[in-house]
């Protein structure tokens, strides 16, 4: 009579062991093992896995550390595909008798009794007091308690669940050992700070910046603020350029009129690159664009095609802090043939649930900018921290 085998998967093969035994019995033997990683978010934040097949004490055969054997999509069910391996019951004959064991057969059943007194050992280590439910283990040690909370207020401010479970699992596995003395929500929130990728500085003295973004998302109000910014402090010569507008620019200039900055409305890529031509080198160069809706196609290879002719070096997506996470990255996606390197977060000051935005940008590699609150020129923006912003998410 053959000895079934069954498979087991885990995040470790302390976590498997205690099935096998409940299932199998304390003499069960394990036959087969590999590691692998499964899961995450297009290619990010996978997770390490243990599989393993084992049978009752009864028969011992060969061990394998099999690392490709099977998809990651294969799961724990008890059942494996057809094998083309000969039947256990015809192995288990040719152990029947010690002394007639060949010695290729005689080294596979040592290799094969470290794994049952491993099976042993790590049930006794990992045996919880009676009455009290089995913890993760997390590097040797059982996970905090208030990580899977933690996990709960990432994705309830707006964070995609593998990528706040990615973020937690790393802050605990690899920089709670570091300083363990600091609580886990300031772990966590200096991972998340990590992750969150930032535009700090600039290659180049001189800068050609053009602000897009669907209508509302407040594009001509962060081109206000930048120029103010910049006339106010910086050594920098400002000019302002409004491309096709249909108020003729009185918008942009009102907002920039106290404090001395002109803005020029131009009709023509070709007339804005002349005007700029010779200033790229050391001004400030920003240019507001006309409202595009990301569903127009037609409308946005046109505003594509005139942000390459003026030769814009930095494109900032206006990304209000405001959007879910479907509405952020279809923004993106529509925007995407203006070239965008940057995304400015607006409205911040309107919403405590950034973290959509937050995990568009950490997906998408786009760094943020500025971040723009409130509705008052002076002030309203300011290069983006990722402490900052990592703050606002895990409080």
């Amino acid at each position: 009579m053959s000895t079934a085998t069954r498979t087991y998967r885990g995040a470790s093969l302390e976590e498997i062991l205690p099935r096998i035994k409940a299932e199998l019995g304390p003499d069960a033997v394990i036959t087969r093992r590999r590691e692998g990683l499964t899961g995450g978010l297009g290619g990010f934040f996978q997770r390490q896995f243990v599989e393993v097949e084992a049978q009752a004490g009864a028969a011992r055969v060969n061990v394998v550390d099999d690392s490709d054997a099977l998809p990651d999509s294969f799961e724990a069910t008890g059942h494996r595909p057809p094998s083309t391996e000969p039947e256990v019951e015809t192995r288990n004959s040719i152990l029947e008798t010690p002394a007639a064991q060949p010695p290729a057969i005689q080294k596979i059943l040592e290799q094969a009794s470290p794994f049952a007194d491993q099976l042993s050992t790590a049930l006794e280590r990992t045996a919880p007091a009676p009455g009290t439910a089995m913890a993760p283990l997390v590097a040797g040690r059982r996970a905090p308690a208030e990580a899977s909370e933690i996990v709960e207020d990432l994705v309830a401010a707006g964070l995609h669940p593998a990528l706040a479970e990615g973020i937690v699992t790393e802050t605990v596995s690899h920089m709670l050992p570091f300083s363990p003395h600091l609580s886990l929500d300031r772990l966590v929130r200096d991972t998340l700070a990590r992750r969150i990728p930032a535009q700090s500085t600039w290659s180049r003295r001189g800068r050609t910046v053009a602000f897009v973004g669907p209508g509302g998302s407040g594009k001509t109000l962060c081109t206000a603020r930048l120029a103010a910014t910049y006339a106010q402090g910086s050594d920098l010569p400002v000019i302002v350029m409004t491309l096709r507008p249909r108020d003729g620019g009185a918008e942009l200039a009102g907002l920039l009129q106290p404090y001395g900055v002109q803005v020029l409305p131009v009709d023509d890529p070709a007339e804005a690159r002349a005007r700029i031509a010779g200033s790229r080198d050391h001004a400030l160069i920003v240019i507001d664009t006309p409202t595009v809706s990301p569903a127009a196609p037609g409308e946005m290879d046109q505003l594509a095609a005139d942000l390459e002719r003026i030769g814009v070096y930095e494109v900032h997506l206006t990304l209000p802090a405001t959007v879910g996470e479907h509405a952020a990255a279809d923004v993106l996606r529509g925007f995407s043939p203006t070239g965008v390197s940057r995304i400015a977060l607006t409205h911040a000051d309107e919403t405590g649930h950034i973290g959509p935005a937050v995990g568009l940008a950490i997906q998408s590699g786009r760094p943020f900018s500025y971040i723009s609150s409130g509705t008052r020129v002076d002030g309203g923006l300011l290069p983006v921290n990722p402490q900052a912003l990592a703050s606002m998410i895990v409080v």
